[in-house]
């Protein structure tokens, strides 16, 4: 069962977008600018993920924190698996049990990939998916996004994934994703979030 959550852990969670074009819209720098600057933000919500081989697939509940380059992603599964916590950062990752009775630890800049591939057998840009979540591309790698005829973000193609915006809201002035989809020729993965911390306030 730890396998099946712990491959959860990064597939933040497979219908496809029109996409119309690709010149950023009216106010789009700005809003780059403005969520590019956010190093502290919570979404809570769920994920979903099939891959071709089966093992990760489920779906789970999931709370994920940024605090600067650091993720803590809590994943709840619905089967009577329990909690795990990941503790991530560019240069480590950090698996356990909420009892901790199970923990996985990997180290050195490939970390997360090194682990997807031992756990699952495929693999998954964990540095860049922080940046997916609020709806940008990773600024330090290539990517493209798109945008739908009234000039909202539709995806973004990177790293041989299609991340797919199904639906946004209106948090604190800024157009959040509160639905994700994403795909390559290995897994799909979705991501329904049902409520965002942008700035971070108290619980």
């Amino acid at each position: 069962m730890i396998r099946r959550f712990l491959g959860l852990a990064f597939f933040l969670l497979l219908s496809a977008c029109t996409i119309l074009k690709t010149v950023d819209p009216p106010g789009r720098d700005q809003l780059r600018t403005t969520l590019l600057a956010a190093n502290e933000w919570e979404f809570r919500g769920r994920i979903a993920v099939r891959s071709d081989g089966g093992d990760g697939d489920g779906q789970a509940n999931l709370r994920w924190r940024q605090s600067g380059e650091h993720s803590h992603i809590r994943i709840s599964g619905p089967f009577g698996a329990g909690t795990y916590l990941v503790d991530w950062s560019p240069e480590s990752i950090r698996i356990a049990s909420a009892d901790g009775e199970q923990s996985r630890e990997y180290a050195g800049p490939s970390a997360a990939e090194a682990f997807l591939d031992e756990q699952i057998g495929w693999s998954f840009p964990a540095g860049s998916a922080r940046y997916w979540m609020l709806g940008l591309v990773d600024p330090g790698q290539t990517g493209q996004e798109f945008f739908d005829a009234e000039g909202g973000l539709a995806g973004i193609s990177q790293h041989g994934w299609q991340i797919d915006y199904m639906r946004f809201a209106d948090v604190n002035g800024l157009a959040l994703p509160t639905r994700i989809d994403m795909a390559n020729r290995n897994a799909n993965l979705r991501i329904a979030i049902a409520r965002w911390k942008l700035p971070l306030e108290p619980d």
